[in-house]
């Protein structure tokens, strides 16, 4: 099969396109000089069966006026002209586009995917709702997957090295009061998620890809620490957070709380279903 993938050189995009590449598939990365040259980006997309959108800046730094733009451009408009190739061809094809569960309102609600759910009214809300909207806009005859990604962790890259760097120098951290949500993901495991949407050619709309686990800050702390061998808990109030990073604090000291009802209910198994498993395993 052919399948095109923007942000293939990035921390998911570089690990899926490998593990697709050995499951026999023909990858077409879609580069940033690619993705701005219309005729070539629909050349490519019109000899592709799947098409998995993967771009946008990194959301872990402060927010400012400027990098907001950024974020809002490396997302809505790569997906635009990822959208407008797509209809600029024809026959069947798969969009998987990636989004966030930033999507959802830190209400402490659990938020499922099968049903229309209310979305936040913060920026990283409002920049998932633009960001499905273009990925919507697709023909008849495409079939769309928006995948709202939770912390993709993995031992060797993203957020996770990071989370546990104070559980290896021999203390917890709770953040804030820690009740709020931390809905994450196994980096193998969200790569044989994308792999089950595309065999499974009645799976369309919104899904979740988040483990299980209702997992909080509070709880990732104690689970990690009793991992490294942590007896030490310090406290770190939220405003440390914002006074660093400023309105992008909320994806830290906020969290929405999300399940995949979806996946599961289509046969996906996880096989991190939970944080203790993939600390079991992480290494395998």
């Amino acid at each position: 099969m052919n399948i095109a993938v923007s942000g293939a050189t990035g921390f998911i995009g570089s690990a899926l396109c490998e593990y697709l590449r050995l499951r026999g598939h023909q990858i077409f990365p879609l580069g940033r000089d690619l993705l701005t040259n219309g005729k070539e980006l629909t050349e490519i997309i019109d000899k592709s069966e799947v098409i998995i959108n993967l771009a946008g800046a990194p959301i872990n730094r402060r927010w400012s006026r400027s990098y907001k733009k950024v974020l809002e451009e490396s997302r809505i408009k790569t997906t635009n002209g990822i959208v407008t190739a797509i209809n600029a061809t024809s026959g069947e094809k798969l969009l998987i586009s990636a989004s966030a569960v930033g999507y959802y309102p830190s209400t402490g609600e659990c938020f499922g995917d099968a049903l229309q759910s209310p979305s936040g009214e913060n920026f990283l809300a409002s920049l998932c709702v633009k960001w499905e909207s273009e990925a919507n806009k697709t023909r008849r005859g495409v079939r769309c997957a928006i995948t709202r990604f939770g912390i993709v962790m993995d031992p060797y890259g993203g957020a996770f090295p990071q989370m546990v760097k104070p559980a290896k120098a021999g203390m917890s951290v709770v953040i804030g009061n820690g009740r709020q949500s931390l809905p994450w993901i196994d980096r193998r495991d969200l790569i044989r998620a994308m792999e089950h949407i595309i065999i499974n050619k009645e799976l369309c709309g919104t899904f979740n890809f988040v483990a299980p686990q209702r997992l909080s800050q509070k709880n990732f702390a104690k689970i990690t620490g009793k991992h490294y061998g942590v007896h030490l808990t310090v406290h770190i109030p939220a405003i440390f957070f914002k006074m660093i990073l400023g309105e992008a604090s909320q994806f830290i000291t906020g969290g929405q709380c999300a399940v995949p009802e979806k996946l599961q209910k289509s046969g996906f198994e996880f096989t991190s279903p939970d944080l203790e498993t993939f600390l079991a395993n992480m290494y395998k």
